[in-house]
């Protein structure tokens, strides 16, 4: 379906990933203004959206370890120094690659995190506002630029001058579906990221990235502890008894990476 909306100012952008793709999508973005990102920081708040840092995460995961802790003072002290030189590592991996993070300590934190989360509410609370965070903002970005699309079947509607997230999500699932075929038919170059790659280039409107969008320059999940992400202790940060169910919090939106139907 074309959608027939331009200007000479529009830009016309087909997401990279797609180039071998016949025939291929094509979006137009208005161009940026003085207000874009105004518009966006009110979009944000309008929708309730909230990012909590690294840092604010990692000072709530050492209330939670204080809270939880039943044993003695002199472990729980040697534990608040591992995460502490832990943390300390991954700042400095984030400048320097040569930095390397040990992967059996990376996954006991992980582990020790998950369980600091199960028990402890407002740790809860904090990823999954992340992760809300983490999975709209981008499409937020994306539907304040878009000014129509063509090749795509997903029909184009403004409200209030940006794209609903309804009409995006159809649109990113039309998007999947694409690329799961192109790659059944063996089409090279498609990984599953085009409609990352259309929330980044709106985003880059802005000057802003998928990092700098968020008052931190990473997101707390554990899958993204060599990011940069907060982390706990050890498994013996939550003393036995004091586990929960084990499940896992809520991941930040990821590029995701499809498998072949094949497989």
């Amino acid at each position: 379906m074309d959608v027939p909306i331009s200007t000479s100012e529009n830009q016309t952008f087909s997401p990279p990933s797609l180039g071998n793709l016949e025939p291929r999508p094509s979006f137009r973005f208005r161009p940026p203004s003085p207000r874009s990102r105004r518009r966006y920081t009110h979009d944000l708040t309008s929708e309730g959206l909230r990012y909590h840092s690294t840092e604010a995460i990692q000072a709530e995961t050492v209330r939670a370890l204080r809270g939880l802790w039943a044993g003695d003072e002199d472990q729980l002290r040697a534990t608040e120094a591992r995460m502490n030189s832990f943390w300390e590592t991954v700042r400095q991996a984030a400048k320097d690659p040569t930095v390397r993070i040990e992967e059996t300590e990376a996954n006991e934190i992980a582990a020790a995190l998950t369980r600091l989360t199960d028990n402890w509410p407002m740790l809860r609370q904090m990823n999954a506002d992340n992760s809300l965070f983490n999975s709209d903002a981008p499409k937020i970005a994306l539907g304040r630029f878009l000014c129509g699309w063509s090749g795509l079947e997903t029909r184009f509607k403004l409200q209030d001058g940006s794209v609903p997230i309804d009409v995006l999500d159809a649109l990113e699932t039309e998007i999947d579906a694409i690329e799961v075929k192109a790659m059944v038919d063996g089409v090279e170059g498609i990984i599953g990221v085009a409609f990352k790659e259309l929330e980044l280039h709106a985003l880059g409107l802005m000057g802003l990235t998928a990092d700098t969008e968020k008052n931190s320059p990473s997101p707390s999940s554990q899958s993204d502890i060599q990011n940069g992400s907060p982390a706990a202790g050890s498994e013996a940060a939550v003393p036995a008894g004091k586990s929960g169910s084990g499940s896992s919090r809520p991941a930040p939106r990821q590029p995701r990476r499809k498998k072949r139907a094949s497989s």
